[in-house]
């Protein structure tokens, strides 16, 4: 990594923050200057600061600075080659995938055509490629990238808990063999949320209660309730263990498609793969059951002046933003149906 050094998360000036904030939440608008709501490098409830400072204090715990972690990180990854997993190191496998299209810093200073300014410490810094750095020895992935990289140098910024796109700074120190195993163990004391909301309290409950309040007057109690609400769910699902996945594809996908279900569990399911869709699931969601989804959806997209036709349109939307980075076939086919709802 260059030595080039940025602004730090802390020292943003609080009127520019909220921008900065708007732009991990959704990168497309440093790009097209407008927002599509699909959370990228922070969820749409946290907080960038308490994220920066808690990733931090991790660190602290474990002895390890955040440059000491991408030095490691270019160490391991120059080492790998592209479309091929190679055990770099005794325990440690590397694979570089290269992605479609770029995606700029969201933390750069942008011109009125929403370029980055030519004396932007972030110029030139794009999502293009994603390394994947797997432990053979505990079989836990990480997933990373020149853009992540230089947000972590530059910025100290390692992701959005509920991101996927989120470089965990404990479990990548691990799986890079920067800590053991008793260490990595020791400071891994956080409930996943995943269990713990889902598993025990019910995502349906707490979809439900979601749309209860989902005419509610901003700046009420009732509004706090639904964006907490939204959070949860968002975490829950963003952190779900790579077994539960599929599981919260299939159940929502398979009631959809029952005819005998109401259009309120119908709008309920949708929201769930909504939700899936958009939380980085890329391989799951869009390899095995990409097209499948497309097609249930699109019939409950033509019930006009209906909750079920808006929840599946904004499903079908973030489909179609996911297909385009390598999915072409789906793609088009998603494109065709939009222009055909459009004639």
């Amino acid at each position: 990594m260059e030595n080039r050094r940025g602004v730090k998360v802390f020292d943003i000036p609080e009127k520019r923050l909220p921008k900065v904030e708007r732009r991990l939440r959704d990168i497309s608008e440093g790009r097209y200057g407008m927002t599509t709501g699909y959370s990228r490098f922070l969820g749409l409830t946290e907080g960038l600061i308490k994220v920066v400072r808690h990733d931090l204090e991790t660190l602290r715990r474990i002895g390890i600075t955040s440059d000491e972690i991408v030095i490691r990180m270019e160490q391991v990854v120059q080492k790998g080659k592209r479309n091929e997993k190679v055990e770099v190191e005794p325990g440690i496998l590397v694979e570089i995938t290269q992605t479609r299209g770029m995606e700029p810093c969201p933390f750069a200073t942008y011109g009125d055509d929403f370029k980055i300014a030519p004396d932007s410490l972030c110029d030139g810094w794009n999502g293009s490629q994603d390394w994947i750095i797997t432990s053979t020895d505990s079989e836990i992935t990480v997933k990373t990238g020149p853009l992540v990289g230089h947000m972590i140098w530059t910025h100290q910024f390692f992701g959005g808990q509920i991101s996927g796109y989120r470089f965990d700074p404990l479990q990548g120190a691990y799986v890079m063999k920067m800590i053991d195993t008793e260490t990595y163990e020791a400071h891994k004391s956080r409930v996943r949320l995943y269990d713990r909301l889902i598993d025990d309290k019910g995502i349906d409950a707490l979809i439900k209660r979601m749309h209860e309040l989902h005419d509610c007057k901003i700046g009420s109690p009732a509004e706090k309730e639904f964006w907490d609400l939204f959070s949860r769910i968002e975490i829950a699902i963003g952190q779900a263990r790579e077994e539960k996945q599929k599981e919260m594809v299939l159940r929502p996908l398979s009631d959809i498609k029952n005819p005998e279900l109401s259009d309120e569990d119908k709008t309920n399911q949708i929201f769930i793969l909504r939700m899936v869709i958009k939380n980085g699931w890329g391989e799951i969601v869009m390899t095995e059951f990409g097209e499948e989804i497309g097609e249930a959806l699109k019939p409950l997209a033509r019930r006009r002046g209906t909750e079920l036709q808006n929840q599946a349109f904004s499903a079908l939307s973030a489909l179609e933003e996911r297909a385009c980075h390598g999915y072409d076939r789906l793609h088009r086919n998603l494109r065709e149906f939009f222009s055909s709802c459009n004639q």
